[in-house]
């Protein structure tokens, strides 16, 4: 489901804080791209991919921030930053979107995260 509104808004400015906090030179570099609420119910998968693809190739940092706990199963795997884990309620991970990652099954209770995307407001070949 796509977020709008306020709450949007607010978890983005949110999110771009600790990002920003975190990496100080990317609030000039990058700005935040999009972002959705999604809730992942018992048996649900996030197959492996990238977040880049020729219509989002601005994407340079991908996020996850967890809203809930309580849930099993579900863990965030990214192999090149040697990562699998489950995030605690209020906790974000973040990634270059051009990591290879995905989410196992979630075996117990409700996933829901908060996931989007910096965008690079640099010049990239072929811009028009």
């Amino acid at each position: 489901m796509n977020l709008t509104g306020e709450w949007r808004d607010k978890l983005a400015t949110a999110v771009e804080r600790m990002v920003f906090r975190t990496y100080p030179s990317s609030s000039e570099s990058m700005r935040f791209a999009e972002a959705a609420l999604v809730r992942y119910s018992v048996n649900a998968t996030v197959p492996p991919h990238t977040d880049i693809n020729p219509s989002k190739r601005r994407r340079a940092l991908s996020f996850v921030c967890y809203l809930t706990d309580g849930y099993l199963g579900g863990e965030l795997v990214i192999p090149g930053l040697n990562h699998h884990g489950i995030g605690q309620r209020g906790s974000l991970i973040t990634f270059p979107s051009t990591e290879l990652h995905w989410a196992t099954q979630v075996t117990a209770g409700d996933k829901s995260v908060f996931v989007g995307f910096l965008e690079s407001m640099g010049m990239l070949d072929n811009d028009n």
